[in-house]
């Protein structure tokens, strides 16, 4: 069985990411402001790690790897990430490929996981092909470990067995390394 390792999406991954699209939107907002000769001055993302961007950034990627964070924090910050993606800013000023061209990016895994995992904690049933990305499963492993807990496999999987499968297969928090940028460590 193929397990995806959840370290990938550790606190420096989401700084990074947090980062490049803080660049990214600044570069382009530059861009634009240019085209209609609006006077910009050079934007420079902070580097102090206290933006509240980077700030969500991490709590989606620590719900992602199974950290209790308040699921509110978390869909605030999904909410945000729509609004830089197809709101005022809008998805091409952004530079975000489309939703089947930007599972390669980090944020993105974290957070299809994070809406799982809020889904998981609310008490739903998730679909088979979501528990399978969060699980790092391909469906046939899936549709073992669910007859292996006498589940029913009809497309959603009620959120007590999709618990038990991700307890017993996926890579809890504390076997995480540290972060050395944390203030709790």
């Amino acid at each position: 069985m193929s397990v995806r390792r959840l370290d990938t999406l550790d606190d420096a991954a989401a700084r990074a990411e947090a980062r490049r699209l803080a660049l990214v939107a600044a570069a382009r907002w530059e861009k634009e402001q240019g085209w209609f000769n609006i006077p910009t001055q050079r934007t420079q993302a902070a580097d102090d790690g206290a933006s509240p961007f980077e700030m969500g950034m991490l709590a989606l990627f620590r719900c992602a790897r199974g950290e209790d964070v308040p699921g509110f924090i978390v869909r605030s910050f999904i909410e945000d990430l729509l609004t830089l993606m197809f709101a005022g800013l809008g998805s091409g000023v952004l530079a975000i490929p489309a939703w089947n061209k930007m599972a390669d990016r980090p944020w993105a895994l974290a957070w299809r996981l994070a809406e799982t995992r809020l889904d998981l904690a609310d008490g739903q049933s998730v679909k088979v092909d979501d528990l399978a990305v969060l699980c790092g499963l391909d469906g046939d492993d899936l549709e073992s470990a669910l007859r292996a807990l006498s589940a029913p496999t009809s497309g959603l999987v009620a959120a007590a067995h999709a618990r038990r499968i991700l307890d017993s297969l996926c890579v809890p928090a504390s076997a995480l390394p540290p972060d050395p940028k944390s203030p709790t460590s």
